[in-house]
């Protein structure tokens, strides 16, 4: 059975950091987003398989490095970071 899946990006950038949000049924479509203030470019793919979702995340920042934190978010509200 396939379930929906919701997953947060959140790049802890200088400042206000930015936030992908992907809600994702089915099939894997990626959603892309770039912080305006900061540059930092990220795309997120989640595809349903048998045994949960594959998440894949790619992030640019040609300004860095900084530290980023992937937050997967279940239906039910439970976080893992």
């Amino acid at each position: 059975v396939l379930y929906a899946v919701a997953a947060a990006v959140v790049c802890a950038v200088a400042g206000p950091g930015a936030v992908l949000y992907a809600s994702q049924g089915d099939a894997a479509a990626p959603v892309t987003a770039t912080d305006a203030r900061s540059g930092v470019w990220a795309r997120i793919t989640a595809e349903d398989e048998t045994w949960g979702t594959d998440v894949r995340l790619e992030v640019r920042d040609g300004g860095g490095p900084r530290s980023c934190r992937l937050v997967a978010v279940g239906r039910d509200g439970s976080e893992q970071t």
